[in-house]
């Protein structure tokens, strides 16, 4: 008669590669390593441009969420504390609003160009979770959004 006993503890190998690219970072890390790879410059350069390109889509996102923060917090001060803390998420309506809003008046996360918005995020729960309405939030993407279409 068999007994059923749970299976024992897995044992995983330590990690001997500290070289792990978190997931957002490998589409730029594919280029990177492709345009170290290269031996013909003008490839080099096409990947470097590309290179380039991605860079600046990330200090756009990164700018555009500061520019919303700044614009509900009205202080640079208190957009600076938002932008650096890491809050629980407990206001679940206003961050799907705000999110959502973000997502379709912004930047959406599911074109690729666009993927590294989801880690700017934070900031919508970060001003949730502070109390400004859903709506102030939502005025103040369409601010800074206005242009984006």
């Amino acid at each position: 008669m068999a007994t059923n006993q749970p299976a024992p503890p897995m044992k995983l190998q330590p990690i001997t590669n500290p070289d792990l690219t978190p997931s957002p970072d490998v589409p730029l890390a594919i280029l990177k390593r492709k345009m170290m790879a290269s031996n013909d410059i003008r490839v080099a350069r096409g990947l470097l441009m590309e290179i380039n390109a991605h860079l600046k889509v990330r200090e756009m996102l990164a700018e555009s969420m500061r520019q919303v923060v700044e614009r509900v917090t009205g202080n640079k001060l208190k957009a600076e504390e938002v932008l650096n803390e890491r809050a629980e998420l407990s206001q679940h309506q206003c961050y799907k609003t705000a999110v959502n809003h973000y997502k379709y008046n912004c930047y959406n996360w599911h074109k690729t160009e666009y993927e590294y918005a989801l880690r700017h995020l934070y900031a919508l729960v970060n001003l949730c979770e502070r109390g400004y309405s859903a709506d102030s939030i939502q005025l103040a993407m369409d601010s800074v959004c206005r242009f984006r279409f």
